[in-house]
């Protein structure tokens, strides 16, 4: 009976550094960058400690590493646990942001409409940045227009509106990049800017259709066969990645808009808010 103690306690003793430890490796990690490990060693002492905080740690690192979706999806986990009122609408807002990222203005717009008075205050600059851009986003620029008159903005407010437009429209849609790359392999990737993996894409594939051909013209059709079953996944993986190089590209420019661009609005000949 006394073994089974002294083992008991040992255990419980390893238990509560073992759940300490990974917190002190995660902050390490975080500090030097490493924020792909640091998320896994989060996650570690999340088991051990359930604590709002780590699941908040997760998802801003994840938000850094461009996850947004896996952001949204611990943020959500953390408010599900989390008392803090002010924490929540925090959390709330960095949810909006990543959605406004994705390009999910709907799902963004009906979380900020959700938000009791309460919830707004102290947050109505930022709240209003979010409503700007996803007006501009959704081509409702005289609503826009409307929100930014409020704020009593010293500047060229239309112009202001029209170079945001003009960087919404370089985002590529992802189906439009598929449908290039299955006209022309890489096609969808040039588009997105990305000319590594175009080229590569148009390359590749133009040896298999090459392959394909000769083989054709040879009547070695059971080559022709084997070849085809075999090869043809690079030419529908090339139409996937080009969608997701497209969403990838779009995310980018979203991020531009809303962590530089957007926020200019304040930082240069602005009025009282």
């Amino acid at each position: 009976m006394k073994f089974n103690l002294t083992l008991l306690l040992i255990f419980s003793l390893f238990l509560i550094s073992y759940s300490e430890s990974p917190i002190e490796t995660a902050k390490f990690l975080e500090e030097n960058g490493d924020y792909y490990n640091a998320i896994t060693e989060y996650k570690r002492a999340f088991f051990f400690k359930k604590d709002p905080d780590l699941l908040i740690k997760i998802g801003m690192l994840e938000r850094k590493e461009n996850n947004y979706k896996e952001s949204i999806s611990y943020f959500n986990q953390a408010l599900e646990i989390i008392e803090d009122k002010d924490s929540k609408t925090k959390i709330k807002l960095y949810i909006v942001s990543n959605y406004i990222i994705i390009g999910n203005y709907l799902a963004s717009e009906m979380i900020l409409e959700k938000f009791s008075d309460n919830e707004i205050k102290g947050y109505e600059k930022l709240i209003t940045l979010d409503k700007i851009l996803i007006y501009i986003s959704t081509d409702r620029e005289i609503q826009a227009l409307r929100l930014i008159q409020k704020l009593n903005i010293k500047k060229d407010i239309r112009k202001f509106s029209r170079q945001i437009i003009a960087l919404h429209n370089q985002k590529i849609d992802p189906n439009n990049a598929k449908g290039l790359s299955t006209i022309i392999p890489g096609m969808g990737q040039f588009a997105s800017g990305d000319i590594k993996n175009g080229l590569n894409a148009f390359l590749l594939n133009g040896a298999i259709f090459y392959l394909w051909y000769h083989l054709f013209t040879e009547k070695n059709y059971i080559d022709l066969v084997f070849y085809f079953l075999n090869l043809k996944r690079y030419y529908l993986g090339q139409r996937e990645k080009a969608a997701s190089i497209a969403e990838k590209h779009n995310e980018k420019i979203m991020k531009e808009i809303f962590l530089h661009f957007l926020p200019s609005l304040f930082t240069r000949g602005c009025g009282s808010t």
